[in-house]
């Protein structure tokens, strides 16, 4: 092995590391492994996530008018993003939504319906800027209150234990 690469990457060092200072521990291969820099560093991310839903459900409890409709369809987008980043830094080193949901999956906290569950969910955050057409937004409202429920339940699970 080359003396400029880390022996657990094999790849070169940077910031002027030298091949005897001491490596930091590789990627957690759980995608919800509480491994990350610090407990702060997930609040920083769970707490604005946890806001956007918070925003997302006050917005589905409004009676259903064309504003109330379009702003909860712009809280659901905006609460996919927020929960999606607080998902990500539990250690996905990818950040694709798919590894994710397999290293969920393989470690059991999401069956195989959750996890085409969180796929509708994928599809729909991105139909969101397509809702001008009358119809998808009202069907893409239909799904709202179930993705909001997902999205509490994921919420739970990327959270640190007490």
């Amino acid at each position: 092995m080359n003396t400029n690469e880390h022996e657990w990457t094999n790849t070169p060092l940077t910031n002027g590391q030298s091949a005897g200072d001491p490596l930091p521990p590789p990627h957690p291969t759980n995608p919800f492994d509480i491994c990350v820099h610090s407990c702060s560093f997930v609040a920083n991310f769970l707490s604005p996530a946890e806001e956007a839903l918070a925003t997302l459900e006050a917005a589905l409890a409004l009676p259903l008018t064309g504003t109330s409709r379009d702003s909860a369809i712009l809280r659901f987008r905006f609460s996919f993003d927020a929960i999606w980043k607080a998902a990500h830094t539990q250690g996905s080193e990818s950040g694709s939504l798919a590894d994710v949901l397999v290293g969920c999956w393989n470690d059991g906290l999401i069956d195989r319906q959750d996890a085409e569950a969180f796929l509708t969910m994928a599809k729909d955050s991105i139909l969101t800027f397509h809702t001008y057409d009358e119809k998808l937004a009202q069907e893409l409202y239909g799904r709202l209150p179930a993705h909001a429920q997902l999205m509490r339940r994921w919420l739970e699970l990327v959270k640190p234990g007490d």
